[in-house]
């Protein structure tokens, strides 16, 4: 299955809500129609972002947007399992069972009113993963049109390899910047380019832009 192209620059939508900026509708819809008017049609997406409220959020502007999906790339990740008012959890944890990474997936796409998922994501490593198990989800997930590309997120190249094993990797989405470039030493993207996994990188910026508060002067 071939991968979507998605766009060099990717929009990341982790503080779009209760996280951060709480933007309306509206106000997302216009955030896309910015994002799309500099070549920006990639939007990155995890369940769990402002407590797995943000992705229904996006998803309702998304649909009242008038952007047809073909004009745009959804990333998504799962994995992570926090405690929230949508969720049972009793303690923070990882879950990669085939039914849940199924399930999950198809939760993403329902809340962002799509038919599919151009990438899918693990969004962290789990010391208890079972490559087997992910190897079925993510093959269903692809034969049955859900997810057009599978990779992880955070994994190191053990971690990556584990799973390679099993099923095909894409994609790697690992923190990298001028100010985090531990990837470049410890043979993550070395790793990468030998087995064509294509690295995508979070807060790409680092903190080189990252605003001081002075305090004022008494």
């Amino acid at each position: 299955m071939s991968r979507s192209t998605l766009s060099p620059i990717v929009a990341g939508t982790m503080n779009w809500g209760v996280w951060d900026k709480k933007l309306s509708a509206s106000e997302m819809q216009h955030t896309m129609h910015i994002c799309l008017e500099n070549q920006i049609t990639t939007f990155d997406h995890a369940d769990i972002y402002g407590n797995y409220t943000t992705e229904a959020e996006f998803g309702v502007a998304f649909k009242q947007s008038g952007l047809a999906r073909e004009q745009i790339q959804l990333i998504s990740k799962c994995g992570i399992q926090y405690m929230a008012e949508s969720r049972a959890n009793t303690i923070k944890h990882y879950d990669y069972r085939k039914d849940y990474i199924i399930w999950s997936a198809e939760q993403s796409i329902k809340k962002l009113h799509c038919d599919y998922l151009d990438v899918f994501l693990l969004h962290r490593p789990s010391p208890l993963m079972q490559a087997d198990e992910i190897a079925e989800a993510v093959e269903y997930l692809k034969s049955s049109g859900k997810i057009r590309a599978f990779g992880v997120s955070n994994f190191t190249a053990s971690q990556t390899e584990l799973i390679r094993q099993k099923t095909e990797i894409d994609y790697n989405q690992i923190q990298f910047s001028a100010t985090h470039f531990e990837a470049m030493l410890d043979g993550s993207l070395d790793y990468m380019q030998q087995h064509g996994i294509q690295p995508m990188a979070w807060k790409p910026l680092g903190v080189v832009f990252k605003q001081i508060h002075h305090k004022p002067n008494a």
